[in-house]
C-alpha cells in the first residue's frame, strides 16, 4: 500500500510538471489509448478515448462527458497513468489515477483486469476499480 502511495504521489507531481511544461507528452506504450474503467460500492464507469472520457456513477443523475488530457509515467514501476478532465458548468475536475498491476473485480470473479484504478470526482468523492 505504501508503494502505490508513492506511486500515486510521483505520478501527481509528474502530471504538475508536465502541464506547466505545455503540450501533452508522446503516446504511451504501456497504456492503450483507450480504457474502460469500473468499480463497485458505489457503482461507477469511466470510459477514456484519448481527450475525451465518459464517467457515470449510481450518485450522478446522468452520464458527464469530459475533455482532458493524460500524463503517462511509463518509467515508474509499475507504469502510472494520469487522466484529468472538465465538465459540466462550473467546471468540475475528475482525475483518474491508472496503475499497471493485477486488478480483481471486489463483485466478480474471473481473471484479473490488467491495471488499477483510483478515481477523484470531487473533494469528498473518491473511487476505486478496474480497467482493462
Amino acid at each position: 500500500m505504501h508503494r502505490r502511495t508513492l506511486a500515486m504521489a510521483a505520478a501527481l507531481a509528474g502530471l504538475a510538471a508536465s502541464l506547466a511544461a505545455g503540450p501533452a507528452a508522446a503516446q504511451s506504450s504501456t497504456f492503450p489509448q483507450q480504457l474502460d474503467c469500473t468499480g463497485n460500492e458505489p457503482g461507477w464507469r469511466l470510459r477514456i478515448d484519448g481527450q475525451t472520457a465518459e464517467l457515470a456513477t449510481l450518485t450522478m443523475p446522468a452520464t458527464q462527458s469530459l475533455t482532458g488530457r493524460d500524463q503517462a509515467l511509463d518509467f515508474l514501476i509499475p507504469p502510472v497513468l494520469v487522466w484529468r478532465g472538465t465538465a459540466g458548468r462550473p467546471a468540475s475536475t475528475i482525475v483518474a489515477v491508472i496503475t499497471e498491476s493485477a486488478c480483481y473485480d471486489t463483485m466478480a470473479d474471473g481473471p484479473p483486469f490488467p491495471y488499477s484504478a483510483v478515481l477523484s470526482v470531487s473533494e469528498s468523492e473518491v473511487y476505486a476499480g478496474c480497467c482493462r
